[in-house]
């Protein structure tokens, strides 16, 4: 009970609302009190404290605890869905760049079958997540053939990657192939930068990626879908309000505007932004300021509507509570907490879009851009 009494106390005392966003937390504490003394394991203490500091109708609030080592292994390639789901095959739908199957001597091709692994046949009921458990690093012996028989298969070996490099093998890909859709659609125009987090690393990619997808570009798609937040949304925005200010040349040499001089971090090209639900915290902060600041219009669907600074509280049996202790408002005077940043277009993708190549939110970011500029076009 001293753990539950201490994190009743915790927020008690330091959550951001001295009235608990209309909560009597004494009353809270003696409803959940005898149902914690009933709690048998760590988990379940740990889902009574994240219930009870629900009751404050706030973001970023909850307990966890920590966990084990994750044992799973990845190939990383992909698996034809229908085939799967229809005859229990695994037939590879893509393979994802600089992962295990890719690095692999004498790698498969898309269209392949996996018929073995570690001399284990490949059928209908066999589970691969099982095949591969805690083999990430280690070497698997896999046979592939361009038919699902074992007749005439040749065997490869790979090493599976775990969990936090194929995520990030993932993500990559991923973005890699948002900015091949752009590049298309916009016949060659506009270049695409998606933001992974409100967070240094993320921050140091930004750059990279504003440089490689600006140059000869006419303007720039930044995405901050998926991005949970973080705490650098002003470094980014200081990065996209820099403007040109100065002429350079060499002797005999063709004049350079300033950009030149900070490769292409000093933009001076039509930006717009995207951003979906799952845009939260920080990355809300990151739309607000791009909104205000006038750096371009906005795509998408309302963000998570979750924008509060909180601090992790490390309780006497090693749990941890996520305590939101100040709040942020506009500066038109709105609180940030609870209220989405809308989207100048709205913009909701239908189910099926990813599996059809298809992504409504880029289309529509496209077009609002090209037309921005071509009507600038026309002003010159």
């Amino acid at each position: 009970m001293e753990v539950f009494h201490q994190a009743w106390t915790v927020i008690r005392d330091d959550f951001f609302d001295p009235n608990y966003n209309g909560v009597n937390w004494q009353e809270v504490r003696d409803r959940f009190e005898p149902v914690v003394r009933g709690a048998m394991t760590r988990d379940d203490l740990i889902e009574l404290l994240s219930l009870m500091m629900g009751e404050l109708n706030a973001s970023h609030t909850g307990a966890f605890g920590g966990g084990g080592s994750n044992n799973d292994a990845f190939l990383g390639v992909h698996f034809d869905r229908d085939v799967l789901e229809e005859e229990g095959y695994l037939r590879i739908s893509e393979i994802i760049p600089q992962g295990p199957m890719a690095l692999a001597e004498n790698p498969p091709k898309v269209g392949d079958y996996i018929v073995e692994i570690d001399g284990v046949k490949i059928e209908r009921g066999v589970r691969l997540e099982e095949l591969l458990y805690r083999k990430a690093g280690r070497r698997v012996f896999v046979k592939i053939n361009d038919n699902p028989s074992l007749d005439g298969a040749r065997e490869i070996v790979v090493q599976p990657a775990n969990y936090g490099r194929m995520k990030n093998l993932e993500y990559r890909y991923w973005v890699r192939r948002n900015a091949e859709y752009v590049h298309r659609k916009s016949d060659g125009r506009l270049g695409y930068v998606h933001i992974r987090a409100m967070d240094y690393p993320s921050y140091m990619q930004f750059l990279v990626d504003l440089d490689v997808e600006t140059h000869a570009k006419e303007g720039v798609i930044v995405d901050v879908r998926y991005n949970g937040g973080g705490h650098i949304a002003s470094f980014i925005l200081d990065v996209l309000l820099r403007r040109g200010y100065a002429l350079s040349k060499f002797r005999d040499r063709a004049i350079y505007w300033s950009t030149n001089l900070a490769g292409n971090r000093i933009l001076d090209k039509p930006v717009i932004l995207v951003h979906n639900e799952h845009s939260g915290s920080n990355a809300e902060m990151f739309t607000e300021g791009f909104r205000r600041l006038n750096l371009g219009k906005t795509v998408g669907t309302p963000t998570a509507g979750a924008v509060i600074w909180t601090w992790n509280v490390t309780l006497i049996d090693g749990t941890r509570v996520r305590i939101p202790r100040f709040q942020i408002w506009s500066t038109s005077g709105e609180s940030l907490e609870g209220r989405s940043r809308e989207a100048d277009f709205w913009v909701e993708r239908e189910f099926g879009e990813t599996a059809k190549g298809v992504d409504s939110q880029l289309d529509v970011a496209i077009e609002k851009l090209l037309e921005q500029i071509d009507e600038v076009k026309k002003e010159v």
